[in-house]
């Protein structure tokens, strides 16, 4: 979860991709920078700030939905 609040954030708020790192519990912003990359299964661009999120927003409520509604054979994707 603290994933998506530092994505929100990032888009959000005239701070620094460091500061939001620290803020939301990441060693720094390669730490960050790592964890997006786990959560959204792409690269992330060299300036955090270059990308919309919205896509791993929906990535999250698909999984969501689909581990509410008992798919079969679905498992929770590791914690980023």
């Amino acid at each position: 979860m603290r994933v998506l609040l530092a994505l929100a954030v990032l888009e959000e708020a005239a701070r620094t991709a460091m500061n939001v790192a620290l803020s939301c519990g990441y060693s720094d912003n390669s730490a960050l920078k790592r964890a997006i990359e786990n959560f959204t299964g792409t690269p992330v661009p060299a300036s955090i700030r270059d990308q919309r999120w919205e896509p791993a927003f929906d990535v999250f409520l698909d999984e969501l939905r689909a581990l509410r509604h008992g798919s079969p054979g679905r498992r929770p994707r590791a914690a980023a």
